[in-house]
């Protein structure tokens, strides 16, 4: 029998996120859910996170688009001048260029869960990356020893569900990276992205190829006010009138998979 973890992405974004998840966590249809910590809404969403305790809670590490925690003089080999992150896109060729420093993303890396610890009173469950920025090389070998320090032993696997067409260059690179990414940590066997399937319809499409035995995790990202949030929120709404919700686990489920 499948299980799914349907993740909630972007708590804390903003007001209309923070609502909008905080509704389907409340109507129990969804499992799991990953805070973005320096965002307008980050204190409300880990004030909320403090309280519940009938899903999983993560963190979601963002090293991309968005403001940073720490200063741009502390950071600046992931800021530009306006001292917000790169773009995700900017930030994974100054990756490969070697312009990134381990320092530097030790030190913001640790300040996302520090302030998860302090505010939530809790331990992040997982870890997944907005912009899935978890899997560039230097990020990952740097997150491995923060979590292992923190004690946080579960992470966002790469994606290997797709409903529409994939190039097998990228289904090739997202096994290869899976490898190293979740190696010594507990994860998902199966990931799917809604927002990969370009803003079409996707709950049948799912359903007819997600495989009849693992874990399946699902990451949505809610809202009401943009097109495709709300797509989103209707559409898990959907999912979850035609699936079982005693298969709905978290992402600390015990029969998750340890990657060796």
């Amino acid at each position: 029998m499948a299980f799914f973890v349907i993740n909630i992405d972007d708590f804390g974004y903003s007001k209309d996120t923070f609502e909008a998840s905080v509704d389907l966590i409340e109507r129990e249809i969804v499992s799991s859910c990953t805070v973005m910590v320096s965002m307008p809404y980050s204190k409300i969403a880990l004030e909320y996170v403090g309280q519940s305790s009938n899903i999983s809670y993560g963190l979601h590490l963002c090293l991309s688009d968005e403001s940073p925690l720490s200063s741009r003089s502390e950071i600046c080999s992931l800021t530009g001048p306006n001292g917000n992150f790169y773009k995700t896109k900017e930030l994974w060729i100054r990756a490969f260029l070697g312009q990134v420093k381990k320092s530097e993303l030790e030190i913001e890396i640790s300040a996302q869960i520090e302030k998860f610890i302090r505010i939530s009173g809790k331990i992040p469950s997982h870890i997944d990356g907005h912009g899935h920025i978890h899997r560039i090389p230097i990020v990952m070998d740097v997150l491995r020893s923060i979590m292992l320090k923190f004690g946080i032993d579960h992470i966002r696997r790469t994606q290997n569900i797709y409903i529409s067409a994939m190039k097998c260059s990228v289904k090739t690179l997202n096994l290869v990276m899976n490898r190293m990414l979740c190696k010594g940590f507990y994860s998902t066997d199966w990931m799917f992205i809604p927002t990969s399937s370009k803003g079409e319809d996707w709950v049948e499409g799912l359903l007819s190829v997600v495989p009849i035995e693992g874990i399946v995790e699902i990451a949505i990202h809610p809202g009401f006010d943009e097109f495709w949030r709300r797509s989103e929120y209707d559409q898990i709404i959907r999912l979850a009138s035609l699936t079982n919700p005693r298969c709905l686990v978290p992402f600390t489920f015990h029969g998750m998979r340890k990657y060796l």
